[in-house]
């Protein structure tokens, strides 16, 4: 299912809500479509339906069920890939390994690897 992240604090008329293009995880939505909305900073989550695309201005509207906004019972991959890291960081024997909780550049990293 396409997520789309959102502020629930910006709302235009109707109580629609619109995100930019850039704010789409998974394929682009078309009108009717259902969709899961997230607000990435508190991990909250509701079910919503896109109501209009507008590839002028690269936004897309949204009916959120803003009674059925909440915290999701999975972490977000950035969540997930910090917990991983400091989980290794902490109790690997040799020190940090590769999983971190930075995003990687793995063409450098590669190279790197292929050059020593």
């Amino acid at each position: 299912m396409t997520e789309i992240m959102i502020d629930p604090n910006v709302r235009v008329a109707g109580g629609l809500t619109f995100s930019g293009f850039e704010d789409v995880r998974g394929p682009m939505p078309v009108a009717g479509q259902r969709v899961l909305v997230r607000e990435p900073e508190a991990n909250l989550v509701a079910p919503g339906i896109v109501t209009s695309v507008d590839n002028e201005d690269s936004l897309i509207y949204i009916r959120v069920e803003w009674a059925s906004l909440k915290t999701d019972v999975l972490p977000t991959p950035d969540q997930l890939l910090r917990r991983i890291g400091a989980f290794v960081q902490n109790f690997a024997p040799d020190g940090p390994t590769w999983v971190t909780s930075q995003r990687t550049d793995h063409t450098a990293a590669s190279k790197q690897l292929q050059s020593a």
